[in-house]
C-alpha cells in the first residue's frame, strides 16, 4: 500500500497505478484526488544524465486522468472555464 503525502490516505498500489517495483522511485506521492490540486507525484532524482519526467516514468500510469476530466466537466457545467482558474501550489 502507498500513503498520499498530501491527505495521508492509503491506497492499494494496483488501484492507483503504482507498481511495487517502482514505488521506491517516488519521492512524494500524490493520490488521484490530490493530483488535481497539487499536481503529479514527485519522482526521486536519478544520478547521471538519464532523467525521467513524471509522465514518462516506467510502470507508473496517470490514474488522475479520469479524475481531471471529471473535475473539468463539472467546472464547465457550472460555467467556469479552466483557463479562467488560477491553480494554487502548496
Amino acid at each position: 500500500m502507498i500513503e498520499c503525502d498530501i491527505c495521508q490516505d492509503w491506497f492499494h498500489g494496483s488501484c492507483v497505478g503504482v507498481e511495487e517495483e517502482n514505488a521506491a522511485e517516488i519521492d512524494l506521492y500524490h493520490c488521484p484526488n490530490c493530483q488535481v490540486i497539487h499536481g503529479p507525484s514527485v519522482m526521486r532524482k536519478r544520478r547521471g544524465g538519464n532523467k525521467q519526467s513524471d509522465a514518462g516514468a516506467v510502470g507508473v500510469r496517470d490514474p488522475s486522468r479520469p479524475v481531471k476530466q471529471a473535475v473539468l466537466s463539472l467546472l464547465e457545467s457550472y460555467g467556469a472555464a479552466p483557463s479562467q482558474m488560477r491553480m494554487r501550489s502548496y
